[in-house]
């Protein structure tokens, strides 16, 4: 079941790190080790494998659909592990599957693009290869090597960065941090990030600017004269509600849940009724929304979708060009 994000994760010498470091140092080794294994496949399809280095909230799924947009090839393909899902074997996501089957990432991406679930990303590969895929975008992936990668990007959410530059369950890192660092191809830095942090990434990886912003203008347009009690499940609750800031949503009350939380009935109609002794609406994130079941609720439900955008798309398509000569 997921748990939310400790917040020791994101502090220094916390009690907790310290008792869990010997632990850290277990999981790092075994992470360092599966990272010197050559990959088993190259595919016939270019693959573009988005990633991060810490355990989730860096904004992974917008790079990977603004990418997917940008490249703007119809022969595209998502590639996911389906975080969350019931699905164990490879499967293309349909407008029939439910987030407790496939996982609110496959979802989100499959609104783009053909989506293929598979937690082996090999047969996942194999699959899009099937369906004549000429360009699979892996949503995640940076900590599997069995699948041969063309172009590795490392996205890097700014002002939370590495946390503590600690492995899990110490801190938020997937592996050693100069293990990961030397596994991308490039960078993608979404938000301001510290100089000191900026500096131990590779010199000569390229590095990308970004942002993610809301969308407001699909929010209805009377959005500024409702209260609304925000709720989501996400690794950092505090950016949707920063984000609700910025687009001035008066917000009287906020639940935050785990990540990737699946939504109950029980859930859903407290939450409606607590907004409706409030005179509010409830508002989330589209990751939330297909998370949440069939209700009465759900017209009372306004949804803020997000969008990734690159301070210079120019730079980053003569990057994707330079590596999928023939398919852009």
């Amino acid at each position: 079941m997921p748990l939310k994000t400790p917040s020791f994760w994101y502090k220094q010498d916390c009690w907790q790190t310290k008792i869990l470091r010997p632990f850290a140092h277990i999981y790092g080794y075994i992470s360092k080790k599966r990272m010197t294994k050559r990959p088993s496949y190259a595919a016939n399809s270019k693959v573009i494998c988005i990633g991060n280095l810490t355990a989730g909230g860096s904004g992974k799924t917008p790079t990977a659909i603004a990418i997917a947009k940008l490249v703007n090839n119809p022969s595209t393909v998502f590639l996911t592990r389906g975080y969350g899902g019931t699905i164990k074997t490879p499967e293309i996501v349909s407008a029939e599957h439910s987030a407790d089957e496939t996982g609110d990432e496959a979802l989100l991406l499959s609104r783009i693009a053909p989506t293929l679930i598979s937690r082996d990303r090999v047969e996942g590969a194999k699959l899009a290869e099937q369906h004549h895929a000429k360009l699979i975008i892996m949503d995640d992936g940076l900590q599997n090597p069995k699948l041969f990668k063309d172009i590795r990007l490392c996205v890097i959410d700014g002002p939370t960065a590495f946390g503590n530059m600690e492995c899990i369950p110490a801190g938020p890192l997937r592996q050693p941090l100069a293990t990961g660092l030397i596994h991308a191809d490039a960078f993608i830095i979404i938000g301001d990030i510290d100089k000191k942090i900026e500096a131990l990434l590779p010199k000569a990886a390229p590095r990308f600017e970004a942002t993610i912003k809301a969308a407001p203008d699909i929010l209805p347009d009377e959005y500024k004269l409702h209260q609304y009690v925000a709720f989501c499940g996400i690794a950092h609750p505090h950016k949707f509600i920063n984000t609700l800031d910025e687009i001035n949503a008066n917000v009287v009350k906020t639940r935050a849940f785990s990540d990737h939380h699946k939504y109950t009935v029980k859930e859903m109609s407290a939450l409606a009724s607590f907004a409706e002794r409030l005179d509010a609406r409830l508002i989330t994130t589209e990751k939330d929304f297909v998370r949440i079941p069939e209700g009465p609720w759900i017209d009372k439900i306004d949804v803020l979708p997000v969008r990734l955008r690159f301070k210079d798309e120019n730079q980053v398509m003569a990057f994707l060009a330079r590596h999928l000569a023939g398919e852009l």
